[in-house]
């Protein structure tokens, strides 16, 4: 790779193996490290650590059971459940309620937010994470602002 990375046009800022060769000589690194980030990675590992994995996997699990379940009773889900995953659920729109101004509502008056779908789908659906470090608690405190906020598209 260093080889051919001598030859690369354009290597580039960031990924520029020639630059970090140059600074491994010195010991140093091409730019100032992000190191709060590496400090909260660190931390967050730890944390994960403690918890223990399984422990976590199943949280996920719970909470995206718990996500699935209102989105069921509430709206639909997306997708087909054998291809729901536990980090995330999209919700499919079918109340027609105007998913832009429900989100900006909620994030105006409770300082949360949840996301919308991606091009083509951007009012037609609605993304909620239910991983890290969210809680069934958090969870039930933004789907119970959900079904307060929601505000419905005009016809």
């Amino acid at each position: 790779a260093m080889e051919k990375s001598k030859t690369v046009p354009g290597r580039g800022y960031y990924f520029d193996f020639q630059q970090f060769a140059k600074s491994m000589q010195k010991n140093q690194t091409p730019t100032t490290p992000a190191v709060p980030h590496i400090m909260a990675l660190n931390y967050q590992c730890e944390r994960l650590l403690k918890e223990g994995m399984e422990n976590v996997w199943q949280r996920h699990k719970k909470a995206a059971e718990f996500v699935r379940g209102w989105a069921r009773e509430n709206f639909a889900l997306f997708c087909d459940e054998k291809y729901a995953s536990d980090t995330l659920t999209t919700v499919e729109n079918s109340r027609g309620i105007n998913v832009a101004e429900t989100i900006k509502a909620i994030q105006e008056k409770h300082n949360a937010i949840f996301g919308n779908g991606y091009g083509k789908l951007k009012e037609q659906t609605f993304r909620i994470a239910h991983m890290g470090d969210i809680t069934i608690d958090d969870l039930k405190e933004l789907l119970g602002w959900i079904d307060k906020e929601q505000i419905r598209t005009s016809a």
